[in-house]
């Protein structure tokens, strides 16, 4: 019965521990940074405080007459101290700002940050550790049933930490939140605490603890203090395996919460697996080194095969986000299966080798919990040893691929030490076979091929990007110009075509084409509206365009913050679009969470750019709560401005809802824009008091920033007020019950990896957009402090801005308003508003207004011939196929060319049918020239380049008045 309770109790304490430790560690996190060398210090003092606990447990827990009554006081304990850790953690900030004055970075602030999370954690963690020491004393009579006993506590207790972060990461905190997923954990802890304190006070215990026996018995075998270091050396070897595992496998497979959690229930599964085996085997082993050799050489071997396989991970995982039919449960489990695949043959041998080792350690019955108290405290200790060695030893010298051999490798050369000290049973034939596999075994770590850089990297846990780029399935990898596997993020940039872009841990993170307008953008626009930017913070580095791009403002100083100091490294080869802002005076890199370092900063900020990674990835989550902006916000002057990269790709509307409302709620006066067109990118911006747009100064202003905004594509102030999507006053059409994303909450964190699959495919829906929808001028004279002194003619190049933008709605309505005020109009402007209304009504006709089919052609060719009765049957599928069956048909005239190039408009190959009739458009004297015209303006509205179109449609009504005359000739 004692048994049966403490097993089922320790299952239950493995739930609400690694419940504890995920909310504790998430907690600490906030108050105390995300930096490599801050989560590291925490996590140390975690393992720090069950190492003490159970040395502590293991010293008196043979002297206790009811093990599991004291069990259960000590659960209890747990809880009650467990319930004070998120409040205590909310006054971290306050005491950490105040104990760094003077400890900006370094060792002595790793210190600082070590004894504040120690001094939290103490009680906790130290009540955690001594539990398997006085269970262990509860469930063990004789000595022959160490192995067995204890090795089933191990895996039973790892079994309920894994369904513990199942629960955690994938249903509590989700659906509850920071606080009350610890409130469960607490409830839970309490239960079954005072079930084992009932129990171990109503039933009798399974061993009288005599004082005799206590002092005389031996704690260890003797001659086997070189396997209890052993579980040093394999506390090391496994903890910094699922260091650096955990970064390999999240950046093949995402670094979202779910990836992680799979990643970790995955590692914690293979470990009970593995104690359980252990646990049925242990007691009936009559070579225990033998069997603790062969488990070690097994480990290592599976370890090596493993981490082989991680840059095959993504290729896998292609094939299956290609399935139309994938759901968010698929995934998951596809996500869990590819974690297994590599990780979980290893960690069941890892798991094996505790309760291996206890079996052929421990010295007497009597004495059982101050071994298993030693020994987990020394298998601990090596875990704390690993965890920093894998990180600031393995990682930077090595790099995550050979930091995880050498890990690996290292349990090979513990084999290889034990062959020495077999049992003299164990048979010569054995031994030289166990010399030979060892041996081949380190060849294959040492020789096997490295990684595919890029194949490692492919991101293809992008379900748009994967289904856009590789829609067959073959992966072609990019050149690879630069990768280092830095202490937070893994770096990489690749060039194809002439483009190159950053990607950081597998997700692109900037470009030098394609989301220039975004990049620029960001520095410049709240530049732009800020009177005097002096003070300017710009939280992530990416391709370093934007950090560029502010200082063309001629800012005092700004602070560039990176949590990666190697993705300022690799911004370096940007050097053409960037310009090496570092190598400026007026830039200090940091080295920082943004998060922490606006939490301990007090100087104040003019600007604030905010443009972390997308808020799905874990990490950069944190940096789109409303805690987060309230920080932020206190950073900022009276009348300072902040921006907010927000990338709404691939996001639900309602957490695009939660974003902007949870923006909104710390900054009352939001203007938010779009950077181009057909952008799936907001940049919102926030401030205190009110923006009044004054037009002549920010005219004044544009001139300053012009070559920047030229970058943009931006060629007047008009071009960017027209890119001006919404106000704060729109935000009422979302849904009154959106909720605001909190640290407790999480809710883009968790709910928005989800969205990569369920709105892969969609583009996003903006209830405040389509609420202005043709009403935008409405905006800006709204926010006009006085008006300009040509307002007819401004609103005119508004709407020729808002045309350029494909806001065909907003550019009537601009054009409108001095239309129908035409007498106060100029006559320039008058032109121009109408110029607007004929192109608009152009560029949106659903009927085509140009002939494609011309008899002369057809007389003249049978192919032509027979492709334009197809295309005036309609079936054009089938004579867009005759036309590439036929290559080269298209070139024969310009006939040819409009036909095949308006079947490729029609077919939705638009960069393809652009290329045909731009050709073709050279032929001057080509009767065909002006309807090639019409379907280039066309082809272009349609593929989203609207300031082409319109341009390709002036051009047209040009030709059609009969003044356009051919190149090289005079008109």
């Amino acid at each position: 019965m004692i048994r049966s309770l403490a097993r089922t109790a320790f299952f239950l304490s493995g739930v609400a521990g690694l419940t504890f430790e995920i909310v504790w560690m998430r907690h600490l996190g906030l108050a105390l940074g995300a930096t490599t060398l801050a989560v590291a210090t925490t996590t140390a003092a975690y393992m720090g405080g069950l190492a003490l606990g159970s040395h502590i447990g293991g010293r008196f827990a043979d002297r206790i007459r009811r093990p599991l009554a004291v069990y259960g006081g000590v659960e209890i304990a747990l809880a009650l101290s467990g319930l004070a850790i998120p409040t205590l953690a909310t006054y971290i900030p306050t005491v950490d700002e105040a104990l760094f004055t003077g400890i900006a970075t370094g060792p002595g602030r790793a210190l600082v940050r070590f004894a504040v999370a120690a001094l939290v954690l103490i009680v906790p963690t130290t009540a955690m550790g001594m539990t398997l020491p006085i269970l262990a004393r509860a469930v063990t009579v004789r000595l022959g049933q160490v192995g067995r006993e204890v090795g089933l506590l191990y895996a039973i207790n790892i079994a309920g930490a894994m369904v513990g972060a199942g629960l955690a990461g994938f249903v509590l905190i989700p659906t509850a939140g920071l606080f009350a997923t610890n409130a469960v954990a607490v409830g839970l802890d309490l239960a079954l605490g005072g079930a084992a304190l009932a129990g171990g006070l109503l039933l009798p215990p399974l061993l009288e603890v005599t004082a005799t026996s206590h002092q005389t018995a031996p704690v260890l075998r003797a001659g086997s203090r070189p396997l209890v270091a052993l579980l040093v050396v394999t506390g090391m070897a496994a903890m910094a395996l699922q260091v650096l595992w955990t970064r390999a496998i999240g950046t093949a497979l995402g670094p979202s919460t779910y990836a992680f959690s799979a990643i970790v229930c995955t590692y914690l599964a293979g470990l009970a697996i593995g104690g359980g085996l252990a646990a049925w085997i242990a007691d009936r082993l009559t070579a225990a080194r033998l069997a603790l050799t062969v488990i070690l050489l097994t480990t290592g071997v599976a370890s090596l095969v493993g981490i082989a396989l991680v840059d095959r991970l993504p290729v896998l995982l292609l094939r299956v986000v290609l399935n139309p039919h994938l759901t968010m449960g698929g995934l998951l489990q596809t996500e869990f299966g590819l974690a297994a695949l590599s990780v979980l043959p290893a960690t069941i041998g890892m798991g094996a080798i505790f309760p291996l080792t206890l079996s052929a350690v421990v010295g007497s019955e009597s004495r059982v919990g101050a071994a298993v108290g030693r020994a987990y405290a020394l298998n601990t200790v090596g875990n704390i040893a690993g965890s920093f060695a894998g990180v600031f030893v393995l990682l930077p010298a090595l790099g995550v691929e050979w930091g995880m051999r050498v890990a690996a490798l290292a349990y090979l050369v513990l084999a290889a030490a034990l062959l020495a000290r077999l049992e003299p049973s164990v048979g010569r034939p054995i031994r030289l076979g166990l010399v030979a596999a060892t041996a081949a075994a380190g060849a294959f770590g040492v020789l096997w091929p490295s990684w595919n850089v890029p194949r490692w990297t492919a991101g293809t846990f992008r379900m748009s990007m994967t289904r856009s780029f590789y829609p067959d399935g073959n992966f072609v990898p990019s050149k690879l110009l630069f990768h280092k596997d830095g202490l937070a993020t893994t770096v990489t940039v690749e060039e194809e075509e002439g483009v190159r872009w950053i990607k950081v841990n597998g997700k692109i993170d900037g470009s030098s084409e394609g989301d220039m307008p975004t990049q620029v953008l960001s520095g410049v626009l709240p530049m732009l509206f800020h009177p005097d930017p002096k003070e300017v913070a710009v939280i992530g580095c990416g391709s370093g365009v934007t950090v560029g791009a502010a200082l063309a403002a001629n800012p005092a100083h700004l602070s560039l913050v990176e949590l990666e100091k190697a993705v300022v490294e690799a911004a370096a080869l940007f050097e053409s679009v960037n310009h090496l802002p570092w190598n400026d005076p007026r830039v200090t890199v940091v080295e920082d969470d943004g998060r922490n370092f606006m939490a301990r900063n007090a100087a104040p900020f003019d600007v604030i750019i905010s443009e972390p990674s997308n808020p799905w990835m874990t990490g950069a989550a944190s940096l789109f709560t409303q805690e987060f902006f309230r920080i932020a916000g206190k950073r900022l002057d009276d009348d300072g401005v902040f921006l907010q990269w927000l990338q709404i790709y691939e996001l639900a509307p309602d957490r695009i809802a939660s974003v902007i409302k949870t923006f909104q709620s710390v900054f009352p006066n939001v203007l938010v824009f779009t950077p181009q067109a057909d952008s799936n990118d907001l940049l919102m911006l926030g401030s205190r008091t009110p923006v009044r747009f004054d037009i002549e100064r920010l005219a004044a202003r544009f001139e300053t920033l012009r070559e920047q905004m030229t970058r943009a594509g931006l060629t007047r102030l008009e071009d960017v007020l027209a890119l001006l999507l919404f106000t704060d006053r729109e935000l009422s059409t979302f849904p009154a019950d959106t909720p605001l994303n909190t640290d407790d909450n999480a809710y883009i964190e968790f709910g928005a990896p989800r969205d990569l699959l369920l709105f892969a495919e969609d583009d996003p829906e903006v209830p405040p957009i389509r609420a202005v929808r043709g009403k935008r001028q409405g905006l800006i004279n709204d926010l006009t402090a006085a008006p300009a002194k040509d307002t007819p003619a401004f609103m005119a190049r508004l709407a020729h801005s808002y045309l350029r933008q494909g806001m065909i709605p907003d550019a009537y309505a601009a054009a409108a308003e001095v239309t129908v005020a035409r007498e106060a109009a100029p006559k320039p402007a008058l032109a121009v508003a109408r110029e607007v209304q004929d192109l608009a009504h152009l560029l949106e006709e659903e009927d085509d207004r140009e002939a494609v089919i011309y008899e002369d052609a057809a007389e003249a060719d049978a192919d032509y011939a027979r492709i334009a009765k197809l295309t005036l049957a309609g079936n054009r599928d089938q004579a867009l196929a005759e036309f590439d069956r036929n290559p080269g048909l298209h070139k024969k005239s310009g006939a040819h060319s409009l036909l095949y190039g308006y079947l490729l408009y029609h077919d939705g190959k638009y960069a393809r049918a652009h290329q045909v009739l731009g050709r073709a458009h050279t032929d001057a004297s080509d009767a065909t020239r002006k309807a090639i015209a019409y379907y280039l303006a066309k082809d272009s509205f349609e593929d989203g380049e609207f300031a082409r179109a319109v341009e390709e449609m002036e051009t047209y009504r040009q030709t059609v008045a009969g003044r356009l005359s051919p190149p090289g000739k005079a008109e």
